[in-house]
């Protein structure tokens, strides 16, 4: 977005000041790393340039030059704070603070294939989104990460003791069996 701003306003000319638009970008404050990209690679704070003054060079061609390089770089730090802008309220118009510990109950957001064997209701654009209500624990059976987008707080009252999970091993769902047909142990292991 950054680039294409500058791009705009230079179609033709925006080559020659690609180096000094990248150094606007790494001498940049960025809220997400606190401090700028070029300390993080260089470990120290970035030369400043000391602005001109208009007329103080010996030809004319370099003091208009140095001119234009002090409007492109003011122009290009308003650019750059105009694409921070938007991304800060892109992210916060999609972002929602949520803070859970070890004993809330939560609903599971049904996205996956294997999220969605945890409950036995109908499928498809109808069914339900959510499973549960789950305690959170600190040691589960299944994994015990997840996205934060995945889980909603369930509020209200449990009306009945919530179903437990079916038998997991390595996050991945045991199935069923309805009847067994050959059992063999090889190896330690029980093949059905």
């Amino acid at each position: 977005m950054y680039l294409r701003c500058i791009t705009g306003d230079r179609p033709r000319a925006w080559v020659d000041w690609l180096s000094w638009a990248e150094y606007c970008y790494n001498t940049s404050y960025h809220s997400a790393l606190r401090t700028t990209p070029f300390k993080v690679v260089y470990g120290r704070d970035p030369l400043a340039l000391v602005p001109y003054q208009q007329g103080t060079a010996s030809c004319q061609p370099i003091d208009e030059m140095l001119w234009e390089r002090d409007i492109f770089l003011s122009e290009v730090r308003e650019r750059l704070l105009q694409a921070q802008e938007h991304a800060r309220r892109f992210y916060d118009a999609h972002h929602r603070d949520l803070e859970l510990s070890v004993g809330n109950w939560v609903w599971l957001r049904l996205l996956h294939h294997q999220a969605r064997s945890l409950v036995d209701r109908p499928k498809g654009k109808l069914g339900p989104r959510y499973a549960g209500p789950f305690k959170l624990l600190a040691s589960a059976r299944i994994h015990d990460v997840f996205h934060v987008g995945l889980l909603k707080p369930f509020r209200g009252t449990l009306s009945a003791v919530p179903p437990g999970l079916p038998a997991m091993e390595n996050g991945r769902l045991l199935p069923a069996l309805e009847k067994v047909l050959r059992a063999r142990l090889r190896r330690g292991v029980w093949h059905v």
